[in-house]
């Protein structure tokens, strides 16, 4: 279904959804920009997990969460801005990937906090052992992250 795009981009509000689509764009090796965001924060990334060097979402997520943090917005309600700030950022950042502009964001993730107004960048490492986008026989080496404020 996603076959024949040049991006994907995310904001489906349940794991399973995500990680389907994940899974879709490391086989296609579409990139994937991908917005999540709970009551008063956001997270944006871009994921690239066909690239040696960069994750793909389930890297970062293994495998779906407990059923209680897999809670619709609609559930768990969310501040209305949060959702307007996310969904203008994924756009800009869908723009930036497609017009290749800037440093692109894969490999990193950005952190929104609106309840406290902390934006912060965080680096997000190849799982070497992500039955996904990773190669079975790195499976030994460490997961790098970083993380700077904004």
């Amino acid at each position: 279904m996603l076959a024949g795009y040049d991006l994907i981009l995310d904001g489906s509000d349940n794991f399973t959804t995500r990680l389907a689509v994940n899974e879709a764009a490391v086989a296609l090796e579409i990139p994937l920009v991908s917005a999540a965001i709970g009551p008063f924060e956001g997270q944006l990334s871009v994921f690239k997990g066909y690239l040696p060097d960069r994750p793909c979402y389930q890297c970062l997520v293994p495998a779906p969460p407990a059923d209680e943090a897999q809670k619709s917005c609609a559930e768990t309600g969310v501040l209305g801005a949060v959702a307007g700030v996310m969904g203008s950022w994924a756009a800009l950042e869908a723009m930036r990937e497609l017009m290749n502009v800037g440093e692109s964001l894969a490999g990193r993730m950005i952190l929104f906090n609106a309840r406290d107004a902390i934006t912060r960048t965080v680096g997000l490492g190849k799982d070497p052992a992500c039955a996904i986008c990773s190669d079975p026989g790195m499976a030994h080496q460490s997961r790098p992250a970083s993380i700077s404020r904004g």
